[in-house]
């Protein structure tokens, strides 16, 4: 047998041994890990919790990871009670605040715009707060975006967003894009 065939063959052979044990390597670390897999805890996800939920939810987090004694569990149920009504009023008042701005905008804007885009507006403010009214629920029923009985969400009318070319695109479901006898 040649020289090059012996270094052939050698080369063949420690690849082989290297893929052997690789694989008895993997077979091992696989089956461990699938064994781990199965005997792991379930991971939960994330829930949800409202506002009209927070002040239970808070006390039963408390209860299992601090392990409340029932005497700490009646001293500590009170304050959360207070920090919840108090995130729901916090809630009330941003809600109150953000519609009082939108309104205002609304009105700043609809002194620039044509009598057609003025139009176009009153009905994007009557689906705003068709859906803002949909979302002061906090049940589990309501859903994304108000949940049954409000409107699908729908982006603005004539809500603009830039093409590659650097041109204003208008993105709307319902209404065409305004022409030029529509511009002020």
């Amino acid at each position: 047998m040649s020289q090059t065939a012996k270094v052939l063959l050698a080369f063949t052979g420690i690849f082989v041994a290297g893929a052997v044990a690789g694989g008895i390597v993997a077979l091992r670390v696989g089956v461990e890990k699938a064994q781990q897999v199965r005997t792991a805890q379930p991971v939960s996800a994330p829930r949800i919790v409202t506002v009209d939920q927070y002040g239970p939810a808070q006390l039963d987090r408390y209860v299992k990871l601090l392990a409340l004694e029932p005497d700490q569990k009646g001293k500590i149920s009170p304050l959360i009670e207070q920090a919840a009504k108090r995130l729901a009023d916090l809630t009330k008042q941003n809600r109150a605040e953000t519609l009082t701005i939108r309104e205002d905008l609304d009105k700043e804007v609809s002194a620039l715009l044509t009598e057609t885009q003025r139009t176009r507006l009153a009905e994007m403010q009557k689906n705003r707060r068709a859906q803002f009214d949909g979302m002061k629920g906090n049940g589990p029923d309501r859903g994304p975006r108000g949940g049954p009985g409000s409107p699908p969400f729908a982006p603005f009318v004539g809500a603009g967003r830039r093409n590659g070319s650097g041109a204003s695109v208008t993105v709307s479901n319902s209404a065409p894009a305004p022409g030029p006898a529509d511009r002020p």
